[in-house]
């Protein structure tokens, strides 16, 4: 493989680690062989490229042109190794946080919701895949309604503060409980990491009819 190809191939590995943001949710179960594909790639492209760096060295500086691209190329693969999720942190990019809460389940499956400032949320669940969603909410008393895009049942349709819930032994702690029917007796406990809903209270209403 020639050096000019190593680095096309460097590139393209680079583009789509720095893209993951946008597409991890779309594979579903297929991120996890698609992660190892590019492990894969990676491993090989790093191969080639010490050995064909090891060949231009030979070559000295008649060959300046392809010892630019084998450097061009480390680099590429050093940032992809050093920032695995790419250089820029897109999720910094979606608001302020004004309350996060969290909650790690069997198999390391793990989730997060994020409300923003600007009366935005990103629910991301990450288990044999990753799968965001997000869309609007509003803060009626001491409880949050979510606005889902489209047709989304499956998610929840509220939540509630919690301070005296207890998950995973995580007392003293406050948890955001989820709700996916008005109904739900089983809700969703997430451990609230930040939390500045100052208009938010600590307090679960009376039973819904």
């Amino acid at each position: 493989m020639k050096t000019k190809n190593l680095l096309i191939t460097a590139i393209i590995l680079f583009l789509i680690t720095n893209t993951s943001y946008y597409w991890e949710s779309w594979c579903g179960i297929f991120l996890i062989p698609l992660t190892l594909i590019l492990i894969i790639v990676f491993l090989v492209l790093v191969v080639k490229v010490v050995f064909r760096l090891f060949s231009v060295l030979k070559g000295g500086l008649s060959r300046s042109q392809e010892m630019t691209h084998l450097i061009v190329s480390i680099l590429l693969l050093t940032i992809c190794v050093v920032k695995p999720a790419g250089i820029i942190n897109f999720e910094s990019m979606e608001g302020e946080d004004v309350l996060v809460a969290s909650r790690e389940g069997v198999a390391n499956c793990f989730s997060t919701l994020k409300l923003k400032k600007d009366g935005c949320f990103y629910f991301k669940s990450i288990c044999f895949g990753v799968e965001k969603a997000a869309g609007n909410y509003a803060v009626k008393g001491d409880t949050v309604m979510f606005k889902w895009p489209g047709n989304r049942g499956m998610y929840f349709i509220y939540g509630i503060l919690d301070p005296d819930s207890a998950i995973n032994g995580t007392k003293n702690s406050t948890h955001f409980l989820l709700y996916k029917t008005r109904k739900d007796t089983t809700p969703y406990m997430l451990l609230v990491v930040k939390n500045k809903l100052v208009n938010l209270k600590s307090t679960i209403p009376p039973p819904r009819p």
